[in-house]
């Protein structure tokens, strides 16, 4: 059968008897060419012994200069030009394990250049570990933004992700396809374009190195037309795009998915499905097993022309004759689309057609649990969990989702019991923590909760958002100068923490304490966000603790009309006209605070305020 990728889209695999254009289908990495892994250190420039071991690697004999860099590291174990020669030779003959250990023992022995740590992220990352490969390569385009072969992995890391702006920002620091010849990386580009539609963007890219006349039958050539061919159609020029046809089909006529690839894909871009149609029609033909695929394909097409419903029979169509795997494939995209639609119900009974098919499918059942719960069907919710949770190896996610549940029910014992079983499972779940926290805090039990965030802050330490969430309750607690230091404590973790700002510059105000870090973390916080009310709200209380009563002014009358649940923002205001001499309007400001509603402390300053006005 013809199998559906993962992806942005679902693409047939590589076909043997021709090279089958994928174009949306992501680039399977690499190892790096001999030419990406630079070796302009002065060092070896200099000393011929290097300089003859580099000539061995260029030229593929990397048996003779590994022996020749194993006598050097006889006599030197940290030869650091050695031991880089040694990596790159092993990466070259594609034993990434041992070009890891050389560049871990390189990195190790400072000072440590940033293209030597570019190709330990790299061995990194062509071994399985792209976290840490990423962190590497993410630290060495701080300090050298430029560095081609970072950039590289980590444009192949956010298009592995589905991140294409990501994608785009770093491929297109690289060579372009004029200067460097056309390259796999000029296709990841011209893929991630796509996806934006920038396919003026894509004419740029490979026009410049392609010509219709000039084309070979290579893989990279014919996927470059196509892409080249599509952008022509889409930005209206029908004569050239006519013209990469004509060229291009010779170049496939031998193979019946390459051909429906680039009929698929005019009709795609030009919202076309009637040639879509057609070209379903003509490819199952020739091909009549790629059903699933062509209607996947089509599918698409009908709803970038706005035919929801036309898209969802050819997503049921080939859900008929897809695998296990395929059908999630499907799901994945199918799903989304009828909750865009608000066909909820059918979207559940298209889940649970898909759990009675495979019942042993933990993600189905998840899926459908999930949707159940959030179109408001919650006891069903709860059956359908349970039958993930409820036996001898609980599904994870399901007692995490169902400690949300029983909580939201008020099940308080369940709740507690399933999120207490998930966190010995994950403790590193922060949104766990927090639940469990919840709970408590729902029976007013403020200080058990503050306990559990304690316990989840020593566990995890790194994780501002625990912190934040900790400094809620104390100040929920009336504590607000412990609450005040568990703000500064997510701020020190995460400098960029709006929220924590914003806490905390609200009640250094009320404390009338530090005024000017106040102002300093209110500014930031308003530079963010200025059109919201309660925002404006604080940047005007900050500006009147400031003493720029003007400004607060201006600042405050816009936060008292947009804010009609709260009067705080009407209090402050009331205060600066009070302080600017205009008493009437400042009365009439205060009145409105008292009316809009405030807590406690507030109402009683309030009324205070009044009285003395008297």
């Amino acid at each position: 059968m013809y199998r559906l990728l993962t992806g942005v889209a679902f693409m047939m695999v590589m076909v043997t008897s021709s090279h089958a254009i994928t174009i949306e289908q992501s680039s399977p990495i690499e190892a790096p060419t001999i030419d990406s892994l630079s070796i302009s250190n002065p060092a070896v420039i200099r000393d011929s012994q290097l300089q003859e071991i580099v000539k061995l690697i260029q030229a593929g004999r990397q048996q003779e200069a590994n022996v020749q860099i194993a006598r050097i590291l006889a006599r030197r174990p940290k030869d650091k030009d050695a031991l880089e020669l040694a990596g790159i030779s092993l990466m070259m003959m594609k034993n990434f394990k041992a070009a890891e250990e050389a560049f871990q023992r390189l990195v190790a022995l400072p000072p440590v250049k940033a293209e030597v740590i570019t190709k330990y992220g790299v061995t990194k990352i062509l071994n399985g570990d792209l976290k840490m490969g990423e962190k590497l390569l993410r630290q060495v385009v701080q300090v050298t933004p430029e560095d081609h072969l970072a950039n590289r992995y980590l444009g192949w890391l956010a298009d592995r992700a589905g991140d294409t702006r990501q994608a785009i920002y770093y491929l297109e620091k690289l060579p372009s396809a004029r200067a460097a010849g056309l390259r796999d990386f000029h296709l990841a580009l011209a893929r991630n374009y796509k996806q934006v539609q920038s396919y003026k963007s894509i004419i740029d890219l490979l026009s410049p190195v392609l010509a219709d006349d000039k084309l070979d039958n290579s893989a990279l050539t014919t996927r470059a037309a196509l892409y080249l061919t599509l952008s022509y159609a889409a930005t209206g020029d029908a004569i050239k795009s006519r013209q990469w046809v004509a060229s291009l089909k010779p170049l496939i006529a031998d193979n019946p998915l390459n051909l429906f690839q680039l009929e698929m894909g005019l009709a795609e871009v030009t919202k076309d499905t009637r040639a879509a149609q057609k070209a379903v029609r003509e490819l199952l033909e020739k091909v009549p097993g790629a059903e699933a695929y062509a209607r996947f394909e089509l599918a698409r097409v009908h709803l970038l022309a706005g035919e929801v419903i036309k898209a969802v029979d050819e997503y049921e169509t080939a859900l008929k004759s897809v695998d296990e795997a395929d059908t999630a494939n499907i799901l994945k995209v199918m799903i989304p689309v009828l909750l865009g639609e608000s066909m909820n119900e059918y979207a559940i009974g298209v889940l649970e057609r898909a759990t009675r098919k495979y019942p042993n499918n933990d993600d189905f059942l998840y899926g459908l649990a999930d949707l159940q719960l959030t179109s408001g069907r919650v006891q069903a919710s709860q059956v359908t969990l349970a039958a993930l949770i409820e036996r001898p190896q609980p599904y994870p996610p399901a007692l995490l989702l169902g400690g949300k549940v029983a909580r939201a029910e008020k099940d308080y014992a369940a709740a507690s019991r399933y999120l207490r079983q998930y966190i010995d499972l994950d403790p590193t779940d922060e949104s766990a923590w927090i639940a469990l926290a919840g709970i408590h805090f729902d029976q007013n039990d403020i200080p058990q909760a503050i306990e559990t965030l304690k316990q989840a802050v020593e566990v995890n330490p790194t994780k501002a958002i625990l912190e934040y969430e900790l400094g809620t309750l104390y100040q929920a607690a009336g504590k607000l100068d412990m609450a005040n230091k568990r703000y500064e404590a997510a701020l020190s973790l995460n400098g960029d923490y709006l929220a924590a700002m914003d806490n905390l510059a609200s009640n250094l105000l009320d404390l009338n304490q530090d005024i000017k870090r106040a102002r300093a973390l209110a500014g930031k916080v308003y530079a963010e966000l200025p059109d919201t009310p309660y925002i404006q709200d604080l940047w005007g209380w900050a500006l009147y603790r400031s003493g720029d009563l003007k400004n607060a002014k201006v600042t405050l009358q816009k936060a008292a009309m947009g804010i009609t649940d709260s009067g705080r923002a009407d209090y402050h205001l009331a205060l600066a006209l009070r302080d600017l001499g205009d008493k009437e309007t400042a009365k009439k400001h205060f009145k409105l605070a008292l009316d809009k509603g405030l807590s406690a402390p507030l109402k009683s300053e309030v009324e205070a305020a009044m009285k003395a006005e008297k």
